[in-house]
């Protein structure tokens, strides 16, 4: 088993964090199965992906003179066609002269032009994500993996009590710093 190529860490990320010099294969392939799973599940939390990769989306014009996509950051447009008939021709794409990504990557500015105004008119071919993934973000699924695999065997035990036989159980899926950390990387939604 290895890591999938949208997973936010390593597997020697998170040996070295939690100190785990010499082990079997089975526990890496454990980690790394982990490693997949809370990569995916903060990119359902924060419903979009962060690793860098292409995309082609079709959205409706609406005469607008921005274009909101469904990941970002943007890094790269490959070309955007404004065709009301669907045949996506050289002659509907839109003049790189006549749009730029936004500073903060989360869109596109038309300059003296506008998207027509029709149902799925628009097609855009783009790379978003990050190439190199925040350290925040990182460190938070470092330690998400790590705890997941530290209490393995004790699924939801946060705490025991020798003396009485009590038992604390944890409530929220992620750390409370994590949740901190991934609502800083929630998906906006422009209203």
């Amino acid at each position: 088993m290895s890591v999938s190529t949208y997973s936010l860490i390593t597997l020697d990320n998170v040996k070295l964090f939690i100190g785990l010099s010499n082990s079997t294969s089975d526990i890496d392939d454990l980690i790394e199965d982990l490693i997949d799973r809370i990569s995916t599940s903060f990119e359902t939390y924060c419903d979009r992906k962060f690793l860098s990769r292409e995309y082609t989306e079709y959205y409706n014009g609406m005469g607008e003179d921005k274009l909101f996509v469904d990941q970002y950051p943007i890094t790269t447009i490959s070309g955007i066609w404004d065709d009301r008939d669907w045949g996506w021709a050289s002659d509907t794409i839109v003049d790189s002269d006549y749009y730029r990504i936004s500073n903060n990557g989360w869109f596109i500015v038309f300059n003296n032009t506008v998207l027509l105004d029709y149902q799925q008119n628009v097609k855009i071919a783009y790379t978003a994500g990050y190439t190199t993934i925040p350290d925040d973000l990182k460190q938070a699924c470092i330690e998400e993996v790590a705890r997941t695999y530290k209490n393995k065997n004790q699924i939801d035990i946060s705490s025991k009590s020798l003396v009485d036989g009590s038992v604390s159980y944890v409530v929220t899926d992620f750390l409370p710093k994590t949740l901190t950390i991934l609502n800083k990387y929630k998906k906006v939604i422009i209203i």
